[in-house]
Parts: C-alpha cells; sequence; structure tokens
C-alpha cells in the first residue's frame, strides 16, 4: 500500500521560498483532493501533539528543579525557562496550521490529467490494423492458393 500511494505522492519544496507544494494523483480528483487535506492535517496535528508532549515534559521537568533548588536566581531562571515553554504550548493549540500554514488550498482539477483515451484508441486502431494485416499476409502466404 506504501509503494502504491507513494508513486501517486508528490512532495516539492522551494528551498528560496520555503513553500511546499503536496499532490496525489487519484482517478477520482474529490479523492485527490481529500487525500491532500487529510495529509495536511495530521501532519500539524501531528507535529503539534510531538511539541506539546515536549513542551509538558519540560515543564514537569523545570517544576521538579524549582522545587528541588532554595537558590532564588535559579528558581527566577527555571520560571522564565517554564514561561517559555507554555508560550510554546499555547501556541500550538491555538492554531490547527501549526506545521504548515496553507496559503493555496487544496482544489480539484477541473480537466482530467489522464489516461488520454483518445491517444490509447488510435494507437489501438493503428495496432489492431497492422495485427490483421500480419495475420491476413501470413495466412495467404503460408497456405499456398488451389487454382
Amino acid at each position: 500500500a506504501y509503494v502504491a500511494f507513494d508513486a501517486r505522492l508528490t512532495v516539492n519544496e522551494d528551498s528560496r521560498t520555503g513553500f511546499v507544494v503536496l499532490a496525489i494523483e487519484h482517478f477520482s480528483p474529490d479523492v485527490a483532493k481529500q487525500w491532500v487535506d487529510w495529509l495536511v492535517e495530521d501532519i500539524n496535528s501531528t507535529m503539534m501533539e510531538a511539541d506539546v508532549a515536549k513542551a509538558e515534559q519540560a515543564i514537569e521537568y523545570l517544576n521538579e528543579q524549582i522545587a528541588s533548588t532554595s537558590v532564588a536566581d535559579l528558581q527566577s531562571v527555571f520560571f522564565r525557562l517554564i514561561e517559555d515553554q507554555t508560550k510554546t504550548v499555547m501556541l500550538a493549540k491555538v492554531s490547527p496550521e501549526y506545521m504548515f500554514m496553507t496559503v493555496d488550498p487544496a482544489v480539484a482539477p477541473e480537466r482530467k490529467a489522464g489516461p488520454n483515451r483518445a491517444l490509447i484508441a488510435i494507437l489501438g486502431l493503428v495496432l489492431g490494423a497492422m495485427a490483421g494485416i500480419v495475420i491476413v499476409l501470413l495466412r495467404h502466404g503460408l497456405v499456398p492458393a488451389e487454382d
């Protein structure tokens, strides 16, 4: 399933601007659009949850350090670090577009990208005609004519 999905997925990053373009090719344009939306949503939520968990672990550790030290300068440093981690948690939970911000939302294409059915029909007609001619020539060439 992964190989089949990976063959349909295209990810391009512009190193100059930092924009990432995510595209999926599928028979149904609506399914392709939905998959792109789901991927962006899942990436954002997964990264947000990981960063929130990391920040909450850091806050817990810093609270333990505050409880174990009686030096006022260290406690003030720990409180500033807790403040920074709390900001990280708050900012992560505020926006659903945590990692990737959607500049241009996914849209279903108006024209299909493939397969080109006209080309397939023309090639089928030409190859069928050539096969028919070869079969006729072989049958008349191999079987002697009766007089």
